[in-house]
């Protein structure tokens, strides 16, 4: 039983026929505070812009204030899509958030594979492999505390965070790239497919690099597990499972299912 782990995501989607936006952010924060009280280990908080059915958008506010009522779990914000917005500025979120929570921060970095949103933030999708590297390196030199500039621009973060930069910042991906790209910045790993971890770990090694957190996969395993007091019937289940799926989730996602609950809904 020692080597269980619970974990707890949140995602914030709200359908029409589910609990009310404004509801839901007050209720996932009090769910925060329970299951730090209970013991779980983490809190996983995602990001996608521009879903009809509110999907997280910003995962460091929420962080936030789950922070503020928690004093032990971790959090685990991602895949943050970094080359749609501006690497300074997520550095000094990442540096007040671990502040907020007393350095209990990890950020898993994404490049991103929506269309749509990178047409929102006016990026290219072309760009996203060169943005990844700059705003990786803006990123892990700010939180080191450097002054320097960055292509002309001036880049200097304060307060910095309680941790430091490569025991936060991971990158995550389902190709070789991704490996290569945490490996060669030092930092941890976030992985869709199991095999790609032993590529991190060798690269860690060919470059001399201490391997930092990584996740390795199970074939197999669910997603997520969810539990509700009152079974559905299993007609209005399947019609609410379908109803998750908004336009504008990211293809090839599978969406997110709540079964809710009269008391703690979402």
């Amino acid at each position: 039983m020692n080597n269980i782990r619970i974990n707890v995501s949140f995602d914030m989607r709200s359908p029409d026929w589910a609990t009310p936006t404004h509801e839901l952010y007050r209720a996932a924060i009090e769910m925060a505070a329970f299951v730090d009280r209970i013991g779980a280990d983490q809190i996983g908080l995602m990001q996608h812009h521009g879903s009809d059915d509110g999907y997280l958008p910003q995962p460091f506010t929420l962080a936030g204030g789950m922070a503020a009522v928690t004093s032990r779990i971790r959090f685990l914000l991602g895949a943050v899509v970094l080359p749609l917005h501006d690497p300074l500025e997520l550095a000094e979120q990442i540096a007040i958030v671990d502040q907020m929570s007393n350095g209990r921060l990890n950020v898993i970095f994404g490049a991103g594979y929506v269309p749509f949103e990178f047409a929102m933030f006016r990026k290219s999708l072309k760009d996203r492999a060169r943005l990844m590297d700059e705003g990786l390196e803006i990123i892990l030199r700010a939180l080191r505390g450097e002054k320097f500039e960055f292509d002309g621009r001036p880049i200097y973060v304060r307060p910095l965070s309680v941790q430091a930069p490569e025991d936060i910042v991971m990158v995550g991906g389902g190709v070789p790239a991704s490996a290569r790209r945490a490996a060669k910045f030092g930092v941890g790993f976030g992985p869709m497919k199991a095999e790609l971890v032993d590529l991190y770990l060798a690269e860690c090694e060919r470059l001399g690099h201490q391997p930092r957190t990584y996740f390795r996969p199970v074939p197999g395993m669910p997603l997520a597990v969810h539990l509700c007091e009152i079974p559905m019937p299993a007609g209005k289940r399947s019609r609410r499972m379908r109803s998750t799926s908004s336009p504008n989730t990211p293809s090839g996602q599978r969406p997110r299912v709540r079964i809710q609950t009269p008391r703690s809904r979402g």
